[in-house]
């Protein structure tokens, strides 16, 4: 016989005394016995039974934990939060990375509902119309309100990765970013 082995560790558990759940599952060696089909039968049936399984671990595993079971993932403790925390739907909402190479920009541009810009990595170079332009470093974050006229770009020297957080609604484009507007010698 051969045998798969599925070990699933419940966090919240093992004090109790519950270890691990183990599901063993066996095959039997001479396969001449079964037809083709059968042994096809045979291995879908396990297979899912073996994701089932898996399954099963992940959500029993993330209920006893009150959180997803992740690898490396200290489960919390059972009050780790203070007040009322509640998950908020983000239909409409988009996570953009983008990379700019040095001195690209965008054309000025508004978003309807607002728009967050973090940088992940480089120098940015940001402007919301009647503003001066500022640069921003790695870490650094910037909102603009909604339906605000604004650019972003690369630094002219280095590129910039943005995570850029979008809150629905429509993008307006208008014209392009000037040199001297890039610069920061205009409003």
């Amino acid at each position: 016989m051969w045998s798969e082995t599925l070990k699933c560790r419940d966090w919240g558990n093992e004090k109790d005394g519950e270890g691990p759940l183990t599901v063993h599952t066996q095959y039997p060696k001479d396969q001449k016995e079964f037809s083709m089909q059968r042994a096809y039968s045979l291995v879908g049936i396990s297979t899912a039974a073996f994701l089932a399984v898996a399954a099963g671990c992940i959500l029993w595993t993330g209920r006893a934990s009150g959180q997803s079971a992740q690898p490396g993932t200290t489960p919390p403790p059972p009050n780790a939060r203070a007040g009322n925390s509640v998950v908020l739907d983000a239909n409409g909402m988009t996570l953009q990375r983008r990379r700019f190479d040095p001195g690209q920009r965008t054309y000025w541009h508004s978003h309807e509902n607002g728009f967050l810009i973090f940088v992940e990595k480089g120098r940015a170079r940001v402007q919301k119309k009647g503003e001066p332009m500022k640069e921003l470093k790695e870490g650094d974050t910037d909102y603009t309100p909604p339906n605000v006229m604004h650019w972003h770009g690369a630094a002219p020297d280095q590129e910039f990765v943005q995570a850029g957080v979008a809150f629905g609604g429509k993008i307006q484009f208008a014209d392009p970013v000037t040199d001297a507007e890039y610069e920061g010698k205009t409003k």
